[in-house]
């Protein structure tokens, strides 16, 4: 009984543990497996690098709007870690700490 390429169906030639015909094969299936959750993690990366563009662009300790932010795009929900000792908020490299309900404060890079 011959094996068949678990990607394109053809005859596979060769050791008896072999699941695809080729390396091109093997690759196609194996990005078609794991679409969704590339996909996932691209979007969430693009999130982050998009609300540390927008942080950047103000000088460190400059205090902001939290509505300034939000017309720029900034999305509060996604940071890469927070501090354990202060209420610093990190996205990448970049901080921010709330100060009262609408404003929040740029932090220099992080110390961690």
């Amino acid at each position: 009984m011959s094996k068949l390429c678990q990607n394109c169906s053809t005859k596979i030639v060769g050791r008896s543990d072999k699941r695809f015909c080729d390396d091109q094969c093997r690759n196609q299936y194996n990005n078609n497996r794991m679409r969704d959750q590339n996909n996932r993690m691209r979007n969430i990366n693009n999130i982050l690098r998009r609300n540390r563009r927008i942080l950047t662009q103000f000088k460190p300790d400059s205090i902001i709007d939290t509505e300034t932010l939000i017309a720029l795009g900034f999305q509060f929900r996604y940071f890469t870690h927070k501090d354990l000792y202060s209420p610093t908020v990190y996205i990448y490299d970049v901080g921010y700490q709330t100060q009262g309900e609408n404003r929040i404060k740029i932090e220099s890079e992080s110390k961690s």
